[in-house]
C-alpha cells in the first residue's frame, strides 16, 4: 500500500519490496510461528486429529485452522483450551489466543486448475540464480527460522514469476 494515500500501488510489486516491507512490519513473525506451529501440530493435537485438522495462518492472536469436516471442526473446537494451552507452551503466553476453524479452503483463486492439483511451476527446479539471489536476500535475516520461511517464499515467489513470465 502506499503511505501516502492509503490506496494500492498501481502496478506489480518487487518481491523484495514486498518481503522487506513485511519483515519490518511483523509479518515474517507470523509467518515464523506460523511454521513453529505446523511443525509441532501433531504433538499439540494428536496425529488423528493433525490428520485432518491443519493450521493456516496467524492473524493477531488468532490461529487459523481447516478441519476436512464438520464432526472434525466440532473436534478441534472442543480441544481449544488444551490446545492454546500447548501452543503458550511452545511460543509463549498470549501469542494464540483463540483458534478460528473453517471447514472451507481459505479463498484463492482456482484459475482453472481442481483444488487438489498443485499449481505448475511447483514441480520445477528451481534455478541455480535464484537460490543465489536468495541466500543473498536472506542472510541478512538473524533469526534462523524466518531466514528458512522467507527463502522458502522467495524461492516459490521467483519461480511462480518465472512460470507467469513464460519462462522454463
Amino acid at each position: 500500500m502506499s503511505s501516502r494515500t492509503g490506496r494500492r500501488p498501481a502496478g506489480p510489486v518487487r518481491l523484495g519490496t514486498f518481503f522487506s516491507k513485511a519483515v519490518t512490519c511483523g509479518v515474517g513473525d507470523d509467518l515464523a510461528m506460523l511454521e513453529q506451529v505446523r511443525n509441532h501440530w501433531s504433538a499439540v493435537v494428536g496425529e488423528p486429529v493433525a490428520a485432518r485438522v491443519s493450521p493456516y495462518g496467524i492473524r493477531r492472536d488468532v490461529l487459523l485452522v481447516r478441519a476436512a469436516t464438520a464432526a472434525w471442526k466440532n473436534e478441534i473446537t472442543f480441544m481449544q483450551e488444551d490446545v492454546i494451552a500447548k501452543l503458550a507452551q511452545l511460543l509463549g503466553q498470549g501469542v494464540i489466543d483463540k483458534l478460528k476453524v473453517t471447514t472451507r479452503l481459505p479463498a484463492t483463486p482456482a484459475r482453472g486448475r481442481g483444488q487438489d492439483e498443485p499449481a505448475p511451476w511447483l514441480s520445477r527446479a528451481p534455478r541455480a540464480e535464484d537460490l543465489a539471489r536468495v541466500s543473498k536476500s536472506a542472510k541478512v535475516i538473524a533469526d534462523g527460522e524466518l531466514r528458512r520461511v522467507f527463502s522458502r517464499a522467495m524461492e516459490l515467489g521467483l519461480r511462480a514469476e518465472r512460470h507467469r513470465d513464460g519462462e522454463s
